[in-house]
Protein backbone atom coordinates (compact mmCIF):
# COMPACT_ATOMS: atom_id res chain seq x y z
CA UNK A 1 0.00 0.00 0.00
CA UNK A 2 1.55 3.37 -0.91
CA UNK A 3 1.23 6.47 1.19
CA UNK A 4 -0.10 8.36 -1.61
CA UNK A 5 -3.23 5.48 -1.27
CA UNK A 6 -3.27 5.57 2.50
CA UNK A 7 -3.47 9.32 2.59
CA UNK A 8 -6.71 9.44 -0.23
CA UNK A 9 -8.59 7.14 1.68
CA UNK A 10 -8.67 9.56 4.44
CA UNK A 11 -9.04 12.02 2.82
CA UNK A 12 -12.06 10.90 0.98
CA UNK A 13 -13.39 10.00 3.92
CA UNK A 14 -12.71 13.41 5.48
CA UNK A 15 -13.98 15.01 2.73
CA UNK A 16 -17.03 13.24 2.95
CA UNK A 17 -17.61 14.55 6.53
CA UNK A 18 -15.83 18.29 6.20
CA UNK A 19 -16.82 19.67 3.17
CA UNK A 20 -18.68 17.38 0.92
CA UNK A 21 -15.83 18.19 -1.92
CA UNK A 22 -13.29 16.62 -3.60
CA UNK A 23 -9.16 16.97 -3.91
CA UNK A 24 -7.38 16.66 -7.51
CA UNK A 25 -4.00 15.70 -8.28
CA UNK A 26 -1.45 18.13 -7.27
CA UNK A 27 0.13 21.10 -9.35
CA UNK A 28 3.65 21.49 -9.83
CA UNK A 29 4.44 23.45 -7.15
CA UNK A 30 4.28 27.55 -7.44
CA UNK A 31 7.76 29.31 -7.39
CA UNK A 32 7.28 31.49 -3.74
CA UNK A 33 6.13 34.63 -4.45
CA UNK A 34 6.50 37.87 -2.29
CA UNK A 35 2.86 38.92 -0.60
CA UNK A 36 0.40 40.55 -2.09
CA UNK A 37 0.19 44.44 -0.34
CA UNK A 38 -1.62 44.68 2.68
CA UNK A 39 -2.60 47.20 5.23
CA UNK A 40 -1.16 44.64 7.68
CA UNK A 41 1.69 43.33 6.21
CA UNK A 42 4.98 44.81 7.50
CA UNK A 43 8.10 45.47 6.06
CA UNK A 44 8.88 42.47 3.60
CA UNK A 45 12.78 42.12 5.29
CA UNK A 46 13.70 40.81 1.60
CA UNK A 47 17.79 41.29 2.20
CA UNK A 48 20.17 43.50 0.23
CA UNK A 49 22.01 41.31 -2.33
CA UNK A 50 24.89 39.30 -0.32
CA UNK A 51 22.93 39.57 2.78
CA UNK A 52 21.41 36.53 5.56
CA UNK A 53 18.34 37.98 7.17
CA UNK A 54 16.60 35.69 9.92
CA UNK A 55 13.26 33.61 9.87
CA UNK A 56 12.57 32.58 13.62
CA UNK A 57 10.82 29.44 13.88
CA UNK A 58 9.02 28.05 16.83
CA UNK A 59 7.37 24.23 17.39
CA UNK A 60 6.52 22.20 20.17
CA UNK A 61 7.55 18.87 18.96
CA UNK A 62 8.82 16.06 21.10
CA UNK A 63 8.84 13.29 18.73
CA UNK A 64 12.44 12.71 17.51
CA UNK A 65 11.64 12.12 14.24
CA UNK A 66 9.57 15.19 13.70
CA UNK A 67 12.36 17.57 15.08
CA UNK A 68 14.57 15.50 12.33
CA UNK A 69 12.07 16.19 9.73
CA UNK A 70 12.20 20.11 10.67
CA UNK A 71 15.82 19.71 10.48
CA UNK A 72 15.82 18.35 7.00
CA UNK A 73 13.11 21.01 5.54
CA UNK A 74 15.39 23.53 6.85
CA UNK A 75 19.05 21.91 5.56
CA UNK A 76 16.86 21.87 2.35
CA UNK A 77 15.58 25.13 2.19
CA UNK A 78 18.44 27.26 2.82
CA UNK A 79 20.18 25.30 0.38
CA UNK A 80 17.97 26.48 -2.22
CA UNK A 81 17.70 29.87 -0.56
CA UNK A 82 20.71 31.43 0.69
CA UNK A 83 19.60 34.61 1.47
CA UNK A 84 17.56 33.17 4.48
CA UNK A 85 18.50 31.64 7.77
CA UNK A 86 15.94 29.89 10.03
CA UNK A 87 16.55 30.19 13.23
CA UNK A 88 14.38 26.77 15.04
CA UNK A 89 13.40 26.23 18.79
CA UNK A 90 11.73 23.54 19.32
CA UNK A 91 9.79 23.97 23.15
CA UNK A 92 7.86 22.04 25.59
CA UNK A 93 3.91 22.12 24.76
CA UNK A 94 3.11 22.71 27.98
CA UNK A 95 4.46 26.60 27.28
CA UNK A 96 4.03 27.22 23.98
CA UNK A 97 0.91 28.03 23.86
CA UNK A 98 1.75 31.11 26.29
CA UNK A 99 5.17 31.51 24.83
CA UNK A 100 3.72 32.41 21.79
CA UNK A 101 1.10 34.60 22.88
CA UNK A 102 3.18 36.59 24.99
CA UNK A 103 5.57 37.58 22.16
CA UNK A 104 2.84 38.57 20.53
CA UNK A 105 1.62 40.54 23.21
CA UNK A 106 5.73 41.89 23.34
CA UNK A 107 5.04 42.99 19.83
CA UNK A 108 7.79 40.60 18.94
CA UNK A 109 5.68 37.71 17.38
CA UNK A 110 7.85 34.37 15.82
CA UNK A 111 7.67 34.95 12.07
CA UNK A 112 6.28 31.10 11.54
CA UNK A 113 5.31 28.79 14.53
CA UNK A 114 3.03 25.55 14.97
CA UNK A 115 -0.24 25.99 14.96
CA UNK A 116 -3.69 25.39 13.95
CA UNK A 117 -7.03 27.32 14.40
CA UNK A 118 -8.40 25.82 17.94
CA UNK A 119 -4.81 26.82 19.35
CA UNK A 120 -5.06 30.52 18.37
CA UNK A 121 -8.56 31.70 17.47
CA UNK A 122 -7.97 35.03 19.90
CA UNK A 123 -5.00 36.14 17.94
CA UNK A 124 -7.10 35.53 15.01
CA UNK A 125 -10.05 37.58 16.07
CA UNK A 126 -7.21 40.25 17.13
CA UNK A 127 -5.74 40.60 13.72
CA UNK A 128 -2.43 39.10 14.65
CA UNK A 129 -2.21 35.91 12.27
CA UNK A 130 -2.01 36.53 8.56
CA UNK A 131 -4.57 34.98 6.33
CA UNK A 132 -3.19 32.86 3.75
CA UNK A 133 -5.84 31.97 1.01
CA UNK A 134 -4.10 34.16 -1.40
CA UNK A 135 -0.79 32.40 -1.21
CA UNK A 136 -0.43 30.11 -3.96
CA UNK A 137 0.58 27.28 -2.01
CA UNK A 138 -2.60 26.87 -0.07
CA UNK A 139 -3.88 24.48 -3.97
CA UNK A 140 -1.23 22.05 -2.40
CA UNK A 141 -3.12 21.04 0.12
CA UNK A 142 -6.17 18.52 0.71
CA UNK A 143 -9.27 20.96 0.63
CA UNK A 144 -10.73 18.90 3.62
CA UNK A 145 -8.16 19.60 6.01
CA UNK A 146 -7.84 23.12 5.10
CA UNK A 147 -11.75 23.91 6.02
CA UNK A 148 -11.06 23.22 9.52
CA UNK A 149 -8.19 26.23 9.82
CA UNK A 150 -10.77 28.82 7.93
CA UNK A 151 -12.78 31.38 9.45
CA UNK A 152 -14.71 34.17 8.49
CA UNK A 153 -13.65 33.14 4.70
CA UNK A 154 -10.32 32.79 5.13
CA UNK A 155 -7.73 30.12 5.75
CA UNK A 156 -5.26 30.85 8.73
CA UNK A 157 -3.24 27.78 8.99
CA UNK A 158 -1.38 25.34 6.67
CA UNK A 159 -1.93 21.98 8.19
CA UNK A 160 1.10 19.52 6.52
CA UNK A 161 -0.39 16.26 8.93
CA UNK A 162 -3.17 14.50 9.52
CA UNK A 163 -3.18 12.28 12.76
CA UNK A 164 -5.28 9.36 13.49
CA UNK A 165 -5.17 8.84 17.55
CA UNK A 166 -6.32 5.50 19.40
CA UNK A 167 -4.23 3.10 21.02
CA UNK A 168 -1.00 1.00 20.05
CA UNK A 169 -0.20 -2.35 21.53
CA UNK A 170 2.99 -4.65 21.28
CA UNK A 171 1.58 -7.90 19.57
CA UNK A 172 4.78 -9.37 20.83
CA UNK A 173 3.61 -9.29 24.72
CA UNK A 174 -0.05 -9.79 23.63
CA UNK A 175 0.50 -12.88 22.05
CA UNK A 176 2.59 -14.47 25.05
CA UNK A 177 0.60 -13.41 27.60
CA UNK A 178 -2.68 -15.00 25.49
CA UNK A 179 -4.87 -11.77 24.44
CA UNK A 180 -6.06 -10.71 21.68
CA UNK A 181 -6.43 -7.34 20.49
CA UNK A 182 -9.55 -6.05 22.47
CA UNK A 183 -12.71 -4.72 20.30
CA UNK A 184 -14.76 -3.59 22.98
CA UNK A 185 -14.66 -1.94 26.51
CA UNK A 186 -14.80 -5.27 28.89
CA UNK A 187 -12.21 -6.97 26.83
CA UNK A 188 -10.19 -3.80 26.82
CA UNK A 189 -10.42 -3.67 30.94
CA UNK A 190 -10.09 -7.66 30.58
CA UNK A 191 -6.56 -7.24 28.89
CA UNK A 192 -4.90 -4.28 31.32
CA UNK A 193 -6.39 -6.81 34.27
CA UNK A 194 -4.25 -9.54 32.79
CA UNK A 195 -1.22 -7.38 31.97
CA UNK A 196 -1.01 -5.92 35.06
CA UNK A 197 -1.22 -9.45 36.65
CA UNK A 198 2.10 -10.44 34.52
CA UNK A 199 3.84 -7.20 35.54
CA UNK A 200 3.67 -4.88 32.69
CA UNK A 201 2.23 -1.67 32.60
CA UNK A 202 -0.84 -2.52 31.04
CA UNK A 203 -1.34 1.21 29.43
CA UNK A 204 0.00 4.79 29.31
CA UNK A 205 -0.40 8.31 27.52
CA UNK A 206 2.42 9.65 28.89
CA UNK A 207 0.55 12.00 30.80
CA UNK A 208 3.74 14.82 31.94
CA UNK A 209 2.37 17.37 29.03
CA UNK A 210 -0.96 18.64 29.48
CA UNK A 211 -2.05 18.33 26.02
CA UNK A 212 -1.71 14.64 25.95
CA UNK A 213 -3.84 14.50 29.19
CA UNK A 214 -6.57 16.22 26.78
CA UNK A 215 -5.94 14.67 23.70
CA UNK A 216 -6.25 11.05 25.78
CA UNK A 217 -9.84 12.47 27.91
CA UNK A 218 -11.48 14.06 24.10
CA UNK A 219 -10.55 10.55 21.96
CA UNK A 220 -12.51 9.09 24.86
CA UNK A 221 -15.02 11.73 24.65
CA UNK A 222 -15.96 12.18 20.71
CA UNK A 223 -17.59 9.03 20.29
CA UNK A 224 -19.74 9.73 22.91
CA UNK A 225 -19.95 13.55 22.24
CA UNK A 226 -20.80 12.31 18.79
CA UNK A 227 -23.47 9.59 19.73
CA UNK A 228 -25.16 11.38 22.37
CA UNK A 229 -26.54 14.23 20.88
CA UNK A 230 -23.35 17.03 22.41
CA UNK A 231 -21.43 18.12 19.86
CA UNK A 232 -21.35 21.73 20.99
CA UNK A 233 -20.95 21.10 24.59
CA UNK A 234 -17.62 22.82 24.80
CA UNK A 235 -18.36 25.70 23.10
CA UNK A 236 -21.20 26.12 25.68
CA UNK A 237 -18.66 25.42 28.54
CA UNK A 238 -16.70 28.27 26.71
CA UNK A 239 -19.22 30.55 26.64
CA UNK A 240 -21.03 30.12 30.47
CA UNK A 241 -23.97 28.77 28.85
CA UNK A 242 -23.12 24.71 30.54
CA UNK A 243 -21.09 22.91 32.96
CA UNK A 244 -19.12 19.78 32.86
CA UNK A 245 -21.78 18.57 35.44
CA UNK A 246 -24.24 19.48 32.55
CA UNK A 247 -23.23 16.77 30.46
CA UNK A 248 -24.29 13.09 30.52
CA UNK A 249 -20.97 12.15 27.44
CA UNK A 250 -18.09 14.00 29.94
CA UNK A 251 -20.02 11.75 33.22
CA UNK A 252 -19.87 8.50 31.08
CA UNK A 253 -16.41 9.55 29.75
CA UNK A 254 -15.10 10.14 32.93
CA UNK A 255 -16.36 6.46 33.81
CA UNK A 256 -15.09 4.86 30.67
CA UNK A 257 -11.74 6.72 31.24
CA UNK A 258 -10.68 5.38 34.78
CA UNK A 259 -12.20 2.22 33.63
CA UNK A 260 -10.18 1.41 30.64
CA UNK A 261 -7.16 3.63 31.21
CA UNK A 262 -6.74 5.90 34.52
CA UNK A 263 -7.27 2.13 36.78
CA UNK A 264 -3.79 0.98 34.77
CA UNK A 265 -1.32 3.45 34.73
CA UNK A 266 1.15 3.22 36.95
CA UNK A 267 2.21 5.84 39.76
CA UNK A 268 4.87 7.25 37.91
CA UNK A 269 2.48 8.39 34.45
CA UNK A 270 2.32 12.34 35.43
CA UNK A 271 6.13 12.61 35.32
CA UNK A 272 6.88 9.96 32.38
CA UNK A 273 6.88 12.25 28.62
CA UNK A 274 5.57 10.07 25.53
CA UNK A 275 8.91 9.42 23.89
CA UNK A 276 9.87 7.53 27.74
CA UNK A 277 6.60 5.37 26.96
CA UNK A 278 7.50 4.68 23.42
CA UNK A 279 10.98 2.93 24.51
CA UNK A 280 8.67 0.70 27.15
CA UNK A 281 6.13 -0.20 24.45
CA UNK A 282 8.87 -1.10 21.87
CA UNK A 283 11.18 -3.34 24.92
CA UNK A 284 7.39 -4.53 25.88
CA UNK A 285 7.55 -3.34 29.52
CA UNK A 286 4.40 -1.10 28.45
CA UNK A 287 1.80 -3.29 26.96
CA UNK A 288 -0.70 -0.01 25.41
CA UNK A 289 0.33 3.41 24.37
CA UNK A 290 -2.53 5.84 23.61
CA UNK A 291 -1.20 7.91 21.11
CA UNK A 292 -1.72 8.87 17.42
CA UNK A 293 -0.41 8.34 14.30
CA UNK A 294 2.74 10.98 14.80
CA UNK A 295 4.18 8.25 17.33
CA UNK A 296 4.88 6.05 14.34
CA UNK A 297 8.50 6.96 13.36
CA UNK A 298 9.11 6.81 17.09
CA UNK A 299 7.79 3.67 17.64
CA UNK A 300 9.59 2.29 14.41
CA UNK A 301 13.30 3.83 15.50
CA UNK A 302 12.55 2.14 19.19
CA UNK A 303 12.21 -0.99 17.33
CA UNK A 304 12.98 -1.65 13.81
CA UNK A 305 11.54 -5.03 13.65
CA UNK A 306 8.91 -4.71 15.88
CA UNK A 307 4.97 -6.00 15.28
CA UNK A 308 2.77 -3.08 16.56
CA UNK A 309 -0.90 -3.11 16.20
CA UNK A 310 -3.26 -0.46 16.26
CA UNK A 311 -6.66 -0.06 17.68
CA UNK A 312 -9.76 2.38 18.64
CA UNK A 313 -10.13 3.42 22.42
CA UNK A 314 -12.67 1.22 23.07
CA UNK A 315 -15.57 3.08 24.42
CA UNK A 316 -18.33 1.04 23.71
CA UNK A 317 -19.24 -2.98 24.09
CA UNK A 318 -20.52 -2.84 20.34
CA UNK A 319 -17.28 -3.47 18.61
CA UNK A 320 -18.39 -1.67 15.34
CA UNK A 321 -18.89 1.75 17.20
CA UNK A 322 -15.44 2.14 18.82
CA UNK A 323 -13.62 4.21 16.86
CA UNK A 324 -10.18 5.81 15.69
CA UNK A 325 -10.32 9.97 15.82
CA UNK A 326 -9.28 11.87 12.63
CA UNK A 327 -8.19 15.30 12.63
CA UNK A 328 -5.47 17.60 11.46
CA UNK A 329 -2.03 17.18 13.37
CA UNK A 330 0.66 19.33 12.56
CA UNK A 331 0.06 22.74 11.57
CA UNK A 332 1.59 26.49 10.49
CA UNK A 333 1.19 30.05 10.85
CA UNK A 334 2.40 32.98 9.81
CA UNK A 335 2.40 36.24 12.35
CA UNK A 336 0.26 39.32 10.95
CA UNK A 337 3.09 41.32 11.87
CA UNK A 338 6.27 38.89 11.28
CA UNK A 339 9.39 40.76 11.04
CA UNK A 340 10.64 39.22 8.00
CA UNK A 341 7.14 37.90 6.35
CA UNK A 342 9.05 37.41 2.85
CA UNK A 343 11.07 34.77 4.34
CA UNK A 344 8.09 33.32 6.54
CA UNK A 345 5.97 32.87 2.89
CA UNK A 346 8.94 31.58 1.14
CA UNK A 347 9.45 28.99 3.80
CA UNK A 348 5.85 27.79 4.29
CA UNK A 349 5.99 27.34 0.29
CA UNK A 350 8.84 25.61 0.51
CA UNK A 351 7.27 23.48 2.99
CA UNK A 352 4.00 22.72 1.55
CA UNK A 353 6.27 21.43 -2.26
CA UNK A 354 6.69 18.73 -3.06
CA UNK A 355 11.01 18.76 -2.41
CA UNK A 356 9.90 19.95 1.05
CA UNK A 357 6.91 17.94 2.22
CA UNK A 358 8.79 14.64 1.18
CA UNK A 359 11.49 15.89 3.55
CA UNK A 360 9.34 16.37 6.11
CA UNK A 361 7.22 12.99 5.45
CA UNK A 362 10.51 11.30 5.12
CA UNK A 363 11.82 11.87 8.11
CA UNK A 364 8.55 12.06 10.37
CA UNK A 365 7.04 9.32 9.55
CA UNK A 366 3.36 10.90 9.37
CA UNK A 367 0.53 11.01 6.95
CA UNK A 368 0.64 14.09 4.82
CA UNK A 369 -1.96 16.46 4.20
CA UNK A 370 -0.26 17.41 0.71
CA UNK A 371 -2.23 16.78 -2.54
CA UNK A 372 -0.74 13.75 -4.36
CA UNK A 373 2.32 12.79 -2.21
CA UNK A 374 3.66 9.38 -2.96
CA UNK A 375 6.17 7.65 -0.26
CA UNK A 376 7.66 4.12 -0.17
CA UNK A 377 4.75 1.16 1.12
CA UNK A 378 3.33 2.52 4.64
CA UNK A 379 4.10 0.62 7.93
CA UNK A 380 1.71 -1.78 8.80
CA UNK A 381 0.75 0.14 12.13
CA UNK A 382 -0.37 2.93 9.87
CA UNK A 383 -1.83 0.39 7.17
CA UNK A 384 -4.30 -0.67 10.39
CA UNK A 385 -5.46 2.54 11.16
CA UNK A 386 -6.04 3.03 7.60
CA UNK A 387 -8.26 -0.15 7.58
CA UNK A 388 -10.07 0.92 10.54
CA UNK A 389 -11.16 4.26 9.04
CA UNK A 390 -12.41 2.51 5.66
CA UNK A 391 -14.11 0.35 7.94
CA UNK A 392 -16.02 3.54 8.96
CA UNK A 393 -14.67 2.89 12.55
CA UNK A 394 -13.74 6.55 12.87
CA UNK A 395 -15.01 9.75 14.60
CA UNK A 396 -13.75 13.22 12.77
CA UNK A 397 -12.40 15.52 15.53
CA UNK A 398 -14.17 18.37 13.68
CA UNK A 399 -18.09 17.46 14.08
CA UNK A 400 -17.84 18.18 17.82
CA UNK A 401 -16.06 21.90 18.78
CA UNK A 402 -13.20 21.73 20.63
CA UNK A 403 -11.58 23.73 23.41
CA UNK A 404 -9.59 26.57 21.73
CA UNK A 405 -7.51 30.08 22.66
CA UNK A 406 -7.01 30.39 26.35
CA UNK A 407 -9.98 27.32 27.26
CA UNK A 408 -7.59 25.26 25.36
CA UNK A 409 -4.97 26.14 27.97
CA UNK A 410 -7.51 26.11 30.37
CA UNK A 411 -9.17 22.50 29.84
CA UNK A 412 -5.61 21.29 29.38
CA UNK A 413 -4.79 22.41 32.92
CA UNK A 414 -7.77 21.18 34.64
CA UNK A 415 -7.79 17.73 33.23
CA UNK A 416 -4.06 17.15 34.41
CA UNK A 417 -4.78 18.18 37.83
CA UNK A 418 -8.07 15.74 37.04
CA UNK A 419 -5.78 12.55 37.32
CA UNK A 420 -3.85 14.08 40.25
CA UNK A 421 -6.33 13.47 42.37
CA UNK A 422 -7.02 10.68 44.66
CA UNK A 423 -8.84 7.50 43.21
CA UNK A 424 -11.87 8.00 45.48
CA UNK A 425 -12.04 11.72 44.59
CA UNK A 426 -11.67 10.93 40.66
CA UNK A 427 -14.10 8.35 41.01
CA UNK A 428 -16.46 10.33 42.61
CA UNK A 429 -18.02 10.86 39.38
CA UNK A 430 -20.60 13.69 39.71
CA UNK A 431 -18.98 15.29 42.75
CA UNK A 432 -15.73 14.96 40.04
CA UNK A 433 -17.63 16.80 37.04
CA UNK A 434 -18.47 19.64 39.71
CA UNK A 435 -15.05 19.87 40.58
CA UNK A 436 -13.88 20.03 36.99
CA UNK A 437 -16.77 23.04 36.91
CA UNK A 438 -15.16 24.68 39.84
CA UNK A 439 -11.21 24.59 39.04
CA UNK A 440 -11.86 25.45 35.19
CA UNK A 441 -14.38 28.55 36.80
CA UNK A 442 -11.48 29.66 38.67
CA UNK A 443 -9.47 29.91 35.46
CA UNK A 444 -11.76 32.81 33.72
Amino acid sequence: MKKTLSFLLIAGMVLASFAGCSGGQSEAPAESQTPASSEAAPSSGAPAPGEQTVIEYIDHFNEETKVNGVTAVIEKFEAKYPQYKVEAAHTSSDTFLDQIRTRVAAGDPYDVFMGILTDFSELVDKGEILPLEDQPFTSRINEATLEPETKDGHIWAIPTSTSIGGVYYNKKVFEEQGIKAPTTRSEFKAACEKLQAAGIIPISGGYMQGNVVLDNVQWVCHPLWQTMGENDINRKIMDGEAKFADSKAYLEGLKVWNEIELDFMDANELSVDRSERVIQLANGTLGMLASGSWSVGDIRTAAPDGEFGFIPVCVFEEAEKNGVILANDDGFMISAKAKNLEGALAYMDFLTSEEGAKAWLEKSKTISSIKGLTMDDADPMVQEMLALVDKGQRYYAKDAVQFEGPALTKARTVFRSYVALPPEQRKDYENALKWLDDEFDAMR
